[in-house]
Formats: C-alpha cells, structure tokens, sequence
C-alpha cells in the first residue's frame, strides 16, 4: 500500500516539473549586454551634453552594471532553488519507493539506497534562497539610501560606491556558484540515478538510467580568461552554462520518463 502511495507521489512530482524546470533562452546573455552598452552610451552621452560632471556619469553606468548582475544572478539562482526544491522531493520519493520494494523482496544489499540518501544529503544544502538574494543587495539598497539623503555630499558618493562594489561582489561570487552549478548538480544526479537503476534491478524493474550530457569545463582556466578578457568571456560562460542546464532539464526529464513508463509497466 505504501509503495503505491510513494508511486503516487513519484507521480505528481514529475506532474510539476513544467512549472519548476524553466528553460532560459542563452541568448539573453547578448540581449542584457547589448542593452547594459546602450544604457552606458546614452548615461555618458546624454551627461555630457547636460554638462554633468564625471563623477555623476560613472556612477550612472556602475549603477546600471550592478542592476545587470543583480539581475542575472536573481534569474539564474531562482531557476536552480525552483529546480533543487523539485529534484530533492522526486529523489526523496523514489528513494521511499525503492526502500518498500527492497522490504517487500526482503532485499538485504542497502548499500544502493545508501548511496542515494547521500546524493539526497548533498542536494538539501540549499534552502536559503531569499536570505542570500537579501544579503546580496543589502549593501546596494543601503547605498541608494545614503545617496539620496546626501546628494551633494562627496563622502556620501564614496560610500554609496562602496557599499555597489561590496554589493557587486557578493553577487558575482553568487553568480560563478549559478554558473559551475549545472556540472556538479548533474553528477550528483547521475550517481543517484544508477544507484536507483541498479535497485530497480534489484527488484526486477528495468529502468534506462541518466546519460550525462554536460561537458567538463575547466574552472581556473575559464575565470583566469575571465579576468584577462575584463568579462568578456565570462559572458560566454555564462552561456555555456544556460545550455548547459537546458540540456541537463531535457535529459532529465527523458530519465523521469523512463521511470514513469517502467513503474507503470510493473
């Protein structure tokens, strides 16, 4: 009875998937700078025409980078909370199906569902979403403030640049994590999928396993061109790692819906 109540729930958590496993379109790295240089160009021009005095300009343009950054990294990491929060509950649950299925054959080998509890223990670090998105903006709302009250003050300009840089940081440290995130989730992903395979197996349920699709992308290296490129190539990174996650989403999906199709059958 158990087990078809865990297959029930395997059941409305693949149902979800369409709400919580969003594709982003890559190009919209080119569509965010191509709008970020616009902006930039019409702050600097139009300032200058005004007769504004570089220092206004500047920090016009930092602004709008921060906003740009704030603005990525809000996208990406919602798309990967949404994704984990999902991924955790469907793993959860095919483990619980698993577990009745080895009590029901009397199964003694619990090293394959060992295996997937520690992929599921990996997985649940990440619930604190809207605490780190409000640590991450924090400094740049606080800034905002500090300026408009002191508009004309050169000590209040300093600080409010601080406090964007302090800001700036913090979410693009976020944003390397969104960007690194596809390959490191997806090999979690694929040791508790042949763990789950090899169980199903165990039970006399033939199920087709994840088949990884996302390739090695050498982490120094790519934030060493980073750096030298003055984010150029981060740009490019980033939309690896958009395509990255897109193709993990198919492919997962394809996994689930082996498994839907070999629970169905038994």
């Amino acid at each position: 009875m158990e087990s078809k109540e865990h297959m029930a729930h395997i059941h409305r958590d693949v149902d979800r998937r369409n709400s919580t496993d969003i594709r982003i379109q890559p190009s919209l790295v080119l569509i965010v700078l191509v709008v970020f240089i616009c902006v930039a160009v019409y702050q600097m021009t139009q300032l200058s025409l005004e007769g504004a005095d570089s220092r206004l300009q500047s920090a016009g343009v930092f602004v709008t980078g921060v906003g740009v950054v704030i603005s990525i990294m809000y996208l990406l990491m919602s798309r990967r909370y949404a994704h984990d929060d999902r991924d955790i509950t469907l793993m959860r649950d095919m483990l619980a199906y698993a577990r009745d299925l080895f009590d029901h054959y009397g199964i003694k080998e619990q090293h394959y569902l060992n295996t997937m509890r520690s992929c599921i223990r990996a997985e649940s670090g990440l619930r604190t979403f809207r605490i780190r998105f409000l640590a991450s903006v924090a400094p740049a709302a606080i800034g905002l403030i500090v300026l408009v009250f002191n508009a004309t003050s050169q000590t209040a300009f300093y600080v409010t640049c601080v406090l964007f840089s302090i800001s700036l940081a913090i979410n693009v440290v976020m944003l390397v994590m969104c960007i690194t995130y596809p390959r490191e989730h997806e090999k979690m992903f694929t040791v508790f999928s042949d763990s789950y395979v090899d169980a199903m197996a165990r039970c006399g349920i033939r199920v087709s396993g994840y088949e990884p699709v996302i390739s090695y992308r050498p982490f120094w290296v790519f934030l060493v061109a980073s750096i030298v490129t003055v984010g150029l190539f981060f740009a490019y990174w980033l939309y690896l790692s958009i395509v990255d996650m897109n193709r993990h989403i198919e492919e997962q999906w394809v996994f689930e819906n082996n498994v839907m199709e070999a629970l169905k059958e038994f």
